[in-house]
């Protein structure tokens, strides 16, 4: 499980990063994302409050700022 999480894997990635996260996950601390903000600093990230782990993809706001972010950003070649 550690192999799969973000925070072992290197901002070299180069590519465009949109990582959500909730104050209140309880499966996945908050902790990890606040270490990921310092660690992956080109990633563009958005905290939301009261949605949990499960919730998150049901928000409309949530969807709004995933597909802003997908028309906003170009494909890398």
């Amino acid at each position: 499980m550690d192999e799969a999480s973000l925070l072992n894997m290197p901002d070299s990635l180069n590519r465009k990063t949109l990582i959500i996260h909730d104050k209140g996950d309880k499966e996945i601390p908050f902790n990890d994302f606040s270490r990921l903000q310092k660690q992956w600093p080109s990633a563009h990230f958005i905290a939301t409050e009261r949605l949990g782990h499960r919730r998150i993809t049901k928000d409309n706001k949530v969807i709004s700022s995933i597909v802003d972010f997908v028309k906003n950003t170009e494909p890398t070649s």
